[in-house]
């Protein structure tokens, strides 16, 4: 099920898929505007974010992102990118710099991948 903004002046915006959406400090959280942001940045190619448990178990965007080769961006870098252009409770807490993110045939985002990756490399990096 797709979850839409309604603006004052009658238009829509398309927010996600209601499934992926993320509820961060008891506010929804569409993981398409934290991407969005993260691609306004001129080395960043793709994003993907996803909702991943803290150490208290509270739902905290993450991110998947493919950087520019040759660039030197770095996890900090991003974050404070992040800062100037989102609310704290949407800011990726977490950002892992990637080759490439897993797709359909068709190109499209599989989303459920970039979840199962990153919640690995958690459990990798607390053992």
């Amino acid at each position: 099920m797709a979850r839409y903004w309604t603006h004052r002046s009658g238009t829509y915006t398309y927010l996600g898929r209601s499934d992926d959406m993320i509820k961060a400090g008891g506010i929804w959280v569409s993981p398409s505007e934290v991407e969005a942001r993260l691609l306004e940045h001129p080395e960043v190619t793709e994003a993907a974010v996803v909702g991943l448990p803290d150490a208290n178990g509270l739902d905290k965007p993450v991110a998947s992102v493919v950087i520019k080769s040759g660039s030197a961006l770095t996890e900090a870098d991003l974050i404070e990118f992040c800062r100037a252009g989102l609310a704290s409770f949407k800011r990726p807490h977490r950002v892992d710099v990637v080759d490439k993110l897993p797709k359909t045939t068709t190109g499209k985002l599989q989303r459920y991948l970039v979840r199962a990756a990153m919640a690995r490399r958690d459990r990798v990096s607390s053992s």
